[in-house]
């Protein structure tokens, strides 16, 4: 695996809230605008048995989770043809709230190595502004 970026944000608000965003599709459709039509098969929180599905691109994608640990960590991939993105999210108390992590990172295969560099440049511009916009619809529901 490649990396993309590493960004980390405080969020004033508890864990609970915070994790809710990263697993609640209703959820993560209000911070990650990119995409559309956010929902898993039956309906819940995602998990390890219950993949993210959205719409994104014009087409229908889906990231399974591939790292799990509840209220700590959680790593969903995205993958389109022999390319790969997996993006980690931990989450920790902090005294002043919830500090997070998103890593990002990548694998290409066969001609998709050629792209690597262009794509981690795209990915990084759109993605590694996460953790600023979840912040933001976190606490602005919080002061509402």
């Amino acid at each position: 695996m490649s990396e993309i970026f590493a960004v980390e944000e405080t969020i004033n608000a508890p864990v609970h809230v915070v994790w809710a965003h990263l697993t609640e599709p209703e959820k993560l459709g209000l911070w990650m605008p990119a995409i559309e039509h956010v929902h898993t098969a039956n309906g819940e929180h995602t998990s390890p048995e219950n993949p993210l599905r959205y719409r994104a691109g014009g087409k229908e994608l889906f990231s399974p989770v591939v790292d799990y640990v509840p209220l700590m960590l959680i790593a969903y991939r995205s993958t389109r043809g022999n390319f790969s993105a997996t993006y980690v999210y931990q989450i920790d108390a902090d005294e002043s709230g919830t500090r997070i992590s998103l890593n990002a990172s990548c694998e290409a295969k066969g001609l998709m190595v050629l792209m690597q560099p262009l794509l981690k440049s795209v990915i990084k511009k759109a993605d590694s502004v996460q953790l600023k916009m979840l912040k933001a619809v976190v606490e602005q529901q919080a002061d509402a």
